[in-house]
Parts: structure tokens; sequence; C-alpha cells
């Protein structure tokens, strides 16, 4: 009689795992795809980021644009002599492509019920803050707009349509022609339009296309600019 042992044999040669070499390779895969999904995470956050930056940039202009046509519009072009300036909009660099370093008018102020009681616009770049001061005849004590109405302000130019435009500057448009009017002695008043931009600058990341400012010239980042046309309402003694 033959008695056989009750030991299991084991077949070494069919054991299955990894080796060092696939688990490295493995490893690298799992990384590859990883920072994939990481940069296509970031591209589309900082996307996001621009996008509603860019989108806050647009409203804050175009808010302000329209706050400065406003007020412009109620310029006193005309009026009683010895009252205003000959030219009641001043110091705005009308010539050339130099910024306006401030935009200065006079208006009919009705606030305090003085029949023709008239106060000061003004309107100044200081670095890139654009400020004004719209309430009182008289400015701070350093003749400084006091009021911040943008930020972000990369250039700020207003042009007098009744003069020559400088050249270089992008999609602007075209000159207005001088409003003509009639005083109360029978003459006639040209009332000159204004062309008034502002350009303001993303502050947020972004990485496509070519940026430029509102005279062509390469920025590091996005330039949003706006123009907006507008006849002063004359008042004529």
């Amino acid at each position: 009689m033959h008695i056989h042992s009750g030991k299991a044999c084991v077949d070494r040669g069919k054991e299955v795992g990894f080796t060092l070499i696939e688990l490295m390779v493995s490893l690298l895969i799992a990384m590859v795809i990883m920072a994939g999904l990481f940069f296509s995470f970031l591209q589309h956050s900082t996307e996001y980021n621009y996008q509603n930056r860019r989108v806050d940039a647009v409203q804050d202009l175009e808010f302000a644009i329209k706050f400065i046509a406003g007020d412009l519009r109620a310029a006193l072009m005309v009026s009683p002599v010895g009252v205003v300036s000959p030219n009641p909009v001043e110091n705005a660099n009308f010539a050339g492509v130099a910024p306006t370093s401030s935009l200065t008018f006079w208006v009919w102020d009705t606030a305090n019920g003085v029949v023709n009681s008239q106060a000061q616009r003004k309107y100044a770049l200081i670095g890139n803050s654009l400020r004004y001061d719209r309430e009182a005849s008289v400015l701070d004590s350093t003749g400084n707009a006091n009021q911040e109405i943008l930020s972000n302000v990369t250039f700020f130019k207003v042009f007098k349509d009744d003069l020559v435009r400088p050249a270089g500057f992008l999609n602007i448009p075209n000159r207005l022609t001088d409003l003509l009017i009639n005083n109360s002695e029978g003459a006639v008043v040209p009332v000159p339009g204004y062309t008034i931009l502002v350009e303001v600058a993303v502050q947020a990341a972004y990485k496509q296309g070519v940026f430029q400012d509102v005279l062509g010239n390469p920025t590091v980042n996005k330039r949003i600019w706006r123009y907006v046309q507008v006849h002063p309402m004359a008042v004529v003694n």
C-alpha cells in the first residue's frame, strides 16, 4: 500500500501581480490624466472669472460715459455776457492724441431754487481713477474732482468735433456737425458737438488673442473702450 502525503502543491509560476515597472507606468499615466483634468478646470475657471470681470467692466464703463454725456448735454454754450467764458468747455486737450486730464464746464443749477444760478462740473483723470465734482460751484481745496466715477481707466479723451480729429484712434465715430440755433437777436449761433472716449482695463487673467489699446498699441491685458457723442444744451440770452 502506498501512502500519499496530504500537503498541497503550489505552482508558483502561475502567481499574478504588478512588477515595479508596470506600477510606475500606471502612476505616470494617472498623473498625465490628472494634470489634463486640472489644467482644463483651471482654464475654465480663468475664462469664467474673466467673463465676469469683463461684464462688470462694461457695465461700469457704460454707466460712467452716459453719466458724463448727461452732464455735458446740459453745458452752457451761450449765456449772459460776463457769466461764463467764451469757451465754456475748458481744459480738455482737444488736439492731438494726448489724453484729457480735466474737463470743466458750467451748467444751470436749479437744485437751490435760485433763478439763473450756475454750477461748475469738473471731471479729472487722476492716475487710473476718473473723478468728478458735480454738486457745487466750488471744487475741493486742491482743485481736483473729489469723487470717483470709474476705476481702472487707461485712457480718457474729449474731442471737440468742430476741430480736426487726430488720427490713430480705433473705431472712432464720424464727427458731429455743429448744431445751429438762433439767439434772441435772430443771429445764428453754432453749437459744436463733442465725442467722449473712455477706455478701461479688464483686471482678470486672459491668454487668448492679441491685446491692444484704442490707439492700436499692444497691451498686457484686455482693454475695452466706448464712445458717446453729444451736443450741449445751448442757453441763449
